[in-house]
């Protein structure tokens, strides 16, 4: 029985023995660490585009007796943003544009309602701002539609002009291809409310100042090559035609703002940030 004993002994110490040498200490163990990925919240892309642009302008009222012409060069600022959430994506835009152009026309004389040929020149302020919701098709063609908002003023210099402000409430709707550093965007503004002032006391101060109402629609066509990260440079053609006025009647005669186009095309160079 002791020799059976000593056996057993023997055996359960060598076991314990053996389990005590595969088991390290805690200082002699490797130690991984287990890194568990954390989500993390999409960041909202907000690229910003602030810029310069110039132009040649030219306005057209044709169905006047003597047709009247507006052109020169226009010189402007411009910007951008282009937003972006979990839900849409969109961009913010307007434009700022100045310049003093060459008036072609005629002027009436009131005692005689002779019209002569006229020329001289006009100040032209043009603001533009619109906000548009982009529809991805593709990852080459989108789809916005929005609203925009158009400011004009144009004030002859000479004292037989008066002052002419309008504005503009419209729609723009279009598309754009975007294909690495090249893209073009095409807008179609579809005019939902539009008003005219004519200051004519300014001219004669025996006339009234009137506001006519004056619909039409406007084409906006925009190309774009990305020269690096941060500058691009765009070609830009605007076309804007305007329907003849209601009608306003003062004093038993009747005044309305004519049927007119306005066109201009150029260029624009913008920094990205």
């Amino acid at each position: 029985m002791k020799l059976l004993f000593i056996i057993f002994l023997g055996v359960g110490l060598g076991k314990a023995s053996v389990a005590k040498s595969q088991t390290l200490p805690m200082n002699q163990k490797k130690l991984v660490k287990v890194v568990v990925a954390k989500p993390v919240a999409k960041s909202v892309a907000k690229p910003v585009v602030i810029g310069v642009e110039a132009r040649h302008y030219n306005y057209l009222e044709p169905d006047m007796s003597i047709p009247v012409n507006h052109t020169g060069l226009l010189f402007g600022i411009w910007s951008e943003w282009y937003w972006e959430n979990s839900l849409s994506q969109g961009k913010l835009y307007g434009n700022v544009l100045y310049g003093d152009l060459d008036y072609q026309g005629s002027v009436e004389n009131q005692n005689t309602q002779v019209v002569t040929p006229h020329s001289a020149k006009t100040t032209d302020l043009i603001v533009k701002i619109n906000s548009n919701i982009i529809f991805d098709l593709n990852k080459f063609i989108y789809i916005f539609a929005g609203g925009g908002f158009r400011y004009l003023y144009d004030r002859g210099v000479g004292s037989e002009f008066y002052t002419r402000t309008g504005n503009w409430v419209y729609l723009p709707l279009g598309a754009g291809f975007n294909y690495e550093k090249f893209s073009v965007d095409i807008e179609y503004d579809l005019i939902v409310y539009g008003s005219i002032k004519s200051n004519l006391s300014e001219a004669i101060s025996t006339l009234p100042d009137l506001t006519n109402t004056q619909t039409g629609y406007g084409l906006l066509i925009t190309t774009r090559y990305r020269i690096n990260e941060f500058w691009a440079l765009y070609g830009i053609y605007e076309f804007w035609n305007l329907e003849k006025s209601n009608l306003v009647t003062v004093s038993a005669k009747q005044y309305h703002e004519p049927m007119n186009s306005s066109q201009s095309f150029g260029l624009k160079l913008g920094y990205h940030f």
